[in-house]
């Protein structure tokens, strides 16, 4: 816990099969799971051997690992460590660290560390494992804790859009006295009436946010239904469907005033 600072992520890993999940191993090299503790074995310099979790951390942000680790024996030398990049298209765990740090005792010991967000390179790697030796390192009660960014996870956008029939309009319908919105900040038609796109606060994540967008019932419009046909980290586009030929139609097409949910989701 760092004073003064304002949690807004955690990750916290009970069975480890997510970190495990996030894992690089080549060669002779294993990674095991047992009993709430996760070891990382390297019997060779020339394999691989880490499990990593991706953290957005822009400036002002502090990124705090806390764990209980060991190793094998004092040669052993296994390591967290923090690498930083400017975009999300990379390899964690093979670019250099700004940071490592290494495990020095053959008894569980508790560990915390921590590192600071960048204005430029705010897509942290953390990269637990046998990174430099050949030896084996166990982990176990691992939480990564984000501070001082500025969504908290899980990350959520939602919005009610608007079809006003008769000014042939769309809004996002959060007026006091409306429909909840977190982080939408516009909407506009694209093209010839051929679909929606919603902007919003930058998703504050590695990956791209999993979304759902639908029709709220109406009988005038109940042949029809909406969908979500791309999302990036900033913008989401949304067609218009008739259920009754699976087709896209014009946005125009719709007979009535219609609402329309948007659900974006991000850790």
């Amino acid at each position: 816990m760092i004073p003064n600072a304002t949690i807004t992520k955690q990750y916290r890993f009970g069975d480890l099969a997510e970190l495990y999940r996030s894992s690089v191993v080549t060669g002779s090299s294993s990674i095991v799971i047992a009993d709430g503790t996760i070891y990382f074995d390297r019997p060779s310099v020339t394999d691989t051997c880490y499990g990593y979790w991706p953290v957005y951390a822009p400036a002002g942000a502090v990124v705090e690992v806390s764990f209980e680790a060991r190793t094998l024996n004092l040669s052993s030398k296994g390591s967290v460590s923090f690498e930083q990049y400017s975009g999300n298209e990379v390899t964690i765990g093979a670019g250099t660290p700004v940071e490592n740090f290494e495990i020095d005792d053959i008894y569980w010991k508790p560990y915390t560390v921590t590192w600071d967000g960048s204005l430029i390179r705010p897509f942290m790697g953390v990269v637990l494992g046998m990174r430099d030796t050949v030896g084996r390192v166990y982990f176990r009660n691992i939480i990564i804790t984000v501070y001082n960014t500025n969504n908290y996870s899980p990350e959520a956008k939602i919005c009610m859009v608007k079809y006003i029939k008769s000014l042939n309009s769309w809004i996002i319908d959060d007026k006091p006295g409306r429909f909840a919105n977190t982080g939408f900040t516009s909407i506009r038609k694209v093209g010839t009436e051929d679909g929606l796109e919603l902007e919003f606060s930058p998703i504050e994540s590695w990956q791209r946010p999993i979304g759902d967008a639908h029709m709220e019932y109406n009988s005038g419009t109940a042949k029809y239904t909406a969908k979500l046909s791309s999302t990036t980290r900033t913008r989401c586009f949304i067609d218009i469907i008739d259920m009754s030929t699976g087709a896209n139609v014009k946005l125009n097409a719709l007979p009535n005033d219609a609402y329309i949910a948007v659900k974006l989701f991000s850790q």
